[in-house]
């Protein structure tokens, strides 16, 4: 286990970096969270039910959440965190 970086962005993001450091791969946090935008929105069926109401009740809304997680230093969730685990594998 180390120590992980603090900053303005969330910490999710800072571990996930982390991992994909240890297993050679380097990102950017801003491409972290594109990417990982651009897997909810393809994968929306199975992530929505797992959303707050507010962002749930319709495609548009959904939308906004995606969009925000995108361009805002905004904590990542619960959905962030199911994403990241079905394509990040944990290096210890």
């Amino acid at each position: 286990m180390g120590r992980l970086h603090s900053d303005v962005c969330c910490s999710l993001y800072n571990a996930v970096k982390d991992q994909l450091k240890r297993q050679g791969e380097s990102i950017d946090t801003q491409s972290l969270r594109s990417q990982t935008a651009d897997y909810l929105r393809k994968h929306k069926d199975e992530f929505i039910a797992f959303m707050d109401e507010e962002h749930s009740s319709s495609g548009e809304k959904f939308e906004e959440y995606c969009k925000e997680l995108e361009s805002t230093p905004a904590w990542g969730g619960q959905l962030e965190v199911c994403y990241r685990i079905l394509i990040t594998p944990a290096v210890y």
